[in-house]
């Protein structure tokens, strides 16, 4: 944190302090952890700065006191860029740096701001996972082949449905012609027997 305080101070990059060897520590010489958070955190303050906007509405970076926003800044590459260490550890030392550099709001803004940054980094880690999007793949394929297995089903119902309709009209027109063979008993005498009228009785 004193690392990114001192470059800032003194609008000098993060590599150019480290490299020129004018800092100054308060706690000795700089761990090599210590060192490449702080060499991440310079690389990265553009995003680091994006997420700190974002969720600080009412506050203007410009505004923060610059022990702020060096604190902001080394926990949000913190909890983008090095996943093996947990959130709440992350939140939980910038708020201790708060307490010891910061003002006397500075501990309570830091661990507000920070638990609504690290759950938008958790979510977007979460969604941009491989993990994540095979998951979804197979969800999608999964509903895709319960798509077509309910449309074949309607296929095959609409086809029996068809064969149905098509049997029944086929039972019916039969019918008639079935009753139309049978021969009604009759008293008529056939034509073949029938009497031929005499001449006079022929009509004219």
């Amino acid at each position: 944190m004193q690392l990114l305080f001192q470059a800032e101070a003194t609008g000098r990059s993060v590599s150019d302090v480290l490299t020129g060897g004018d800092y100054a520590l308060s706690d000795g010489p700089l761990e090599p952890f210590a060192s490449e958070l702080a060499l991440a955190a310079d690389a990265h303050q553009t995003e680091a700065d994006d997420y700190i906007k974002r969720f600080s509405e009412r506050w203007d970076m410009r505004r923060m006191p610059s022990v702020d926003r060096s604190i902001l800044r080394l926990s949000v590459c913190e909890l983008l860029y090095f996943p093996d260490i947990d959130a709440s550890v992350t939140i939980a030392e910038a708020v201790v740096l708060a307490k010891m550099y910061g003002t006397d709001n500075s501990s309570g803004f830091i661990n507000a701001l920070l638990g609504n940054i690290s759950e938008a980094i958790f979510e977007q880690q979460v969604f941009c996972s491989d993990e994540f999007k095979q998951a979804v793949a197979a969800v999608e394929k999964t509903s895709e082949l319960d798509a077509d297995e309910q449309s074949t089903e309607l296929d095959t119902a609409a086809q029996l449905d068809k064969q149905t309709d098509k049997f029944n009209a086929s039972g019916t027109n039969e019918k008639p012609d079935e009753q139309s063979t049978e021969q009604t008993p009759t008293n008529d005498t056939p034509d073949s027997q029938a009497p031929v009228p005499a001449d006079d009785e022929k009509e004219c």
